[in-house]
């Protein structure tokens, strides 16, 4: 059996949860039941729009949306590959928002259909108290963490290999962090490659992971030898 890498997932070193891609996952609870008009937007496009409907008699406890799928280019170039325009969910159920491909830049709303003027009842680039985001990173280094909104900060290292090998990570759970008003517990985090860390949202947030090599290298200037710049 042949087995294939989805290379898409090793495009991007950097995510972040107001505008994300394929390194981060967000998970959303509906706050009541009814049908929810969703819009997928990349930037300033809008990639596609859909239907959800959550309902106390549906078993479904959670739904996993494709923001992926909804690019009509990408789409015509996958075989087989289709995107759905309705989805369910049971009361209290949750909506796990997330990206297969190369996308970045992503965001999705959700406006509850009614009468009333409502009025967005979700928008992923400001989360809140309930929403949860995991970054699976799959490069080596020192990150940090930070919250647009709050301004704390948290320090994590995603470790390399011992020896050349890896621990059994199939053994190993996610990495469980909490931000609340007093900033992120614990505040120095430690990971293997592509083991979940896991951050549950208690306060507004937009949360940015950011490469330290990426950070240095933007201060540090251009390379020079002898006077003359050198290109990286």
């Amino acid at each position: 059996m042949n087995t294939v890498i989805n290379q898409h997932l090793f495009r991007h070193r950097e995510s972040n949860s107001s505008a994300f891609n394929n390194l981060c996952t967000l998970v959303h609870k509906l706050p009541e039941e009814g049908t929810y008009a969703g819009e997928v937007v990349q930037g300033k496009r809008l990639l596609g729009t859909f239907r959800l409907r959550c309902d106390a008699k549906n078993e479904l406890s959670q739904v996993n949306i494709d923001l992926s799928t909804f690019d009509a280019l990408f789409r015509a170039n996958v075989a087989g590959l289709t995107a759905s325009d309705t989805y369910a969910v049971g009361k209290d159920g949750y909506v796990v928002f997330y990206a297969s491909a190369h996308h970045d830049g992503l965001y999705v709303k959700l406006t509850k259909v009614s009468k009333e003027n409502g009025g967005s009842t979700f928008d992923s680039r400001r989360l809140d108290n309930g929403d949860i985001v995991t970054f699976r990173l799959w490069h080596a280094g020192s990150y940090r963490i930070s919250n647009e909104h709050g301004g704390h900060e948290a320090a994590l290292s995603v470790l390399n290999a011992e020896d050349g090998k890896f621990p059994e990570l199939a053994k190993r759970g996610p990495v469980r962090v909490r931000l609340s008003d007093k900033g992120f517990d614990p505040a120095k985090m430690e990971i293997w490659p592509t083991q979940p860390l896991v951050i549950s949202v208690e306060v507004p947030a937009a949360l940015r992971l950011q490469s330290n090599d990426s950070v240095l290298a933007k201060h540090s200037g251009p390379v020079t030898r002898g006077g003359q710049q050198l290109h990286k």
